[in-house]
């Protein structure tokens, strides 16, 4: 199935993911190099401590891997809520 065909919401998911892998390059970069976090953040990494406080299920596994998967779902996500938005702007804009 070609990327086009895909529903907004799932494209904005994908493209948000990738931005966030992007975003997430060189904190993580910096943390294994630097040994802390010593680096300006700009990705969704910066929210990952609140998620860890809440689910403490995923304070099992090692901290640099819990703060990347919650960074990289919090990406997916946000994607997919301007995907949805997008997709509603352009039904309306349609429907007149």
């Amino acid at each position: 199935m070609k990327f086009s065909k895909w529903p907004y919401w799932l494209r904005g998911g994908v493209i948000g993911t990738i931005i966030g892998v992007i975003l997430d390059i060189p904190p993580l970069l910096c943390y294994l190099f630097v040994g802390g976090f010593l680096c300006i953040n700009i990705s969704p990494m910066i929210f990952s401590g609140i998620f860890l406080s809440v689910l403490p299920i995923l304070n099992n596994y090692p901290p640099l891997f819990s703060i990347t998967l919650i960074s990289l779902l919090l990406s997916f996500l946000i994607g997919s809520i301007i995907g949805i938005f997008i997709d509603r702007i352009k039904k309306i804009k349609f429907a007149q």
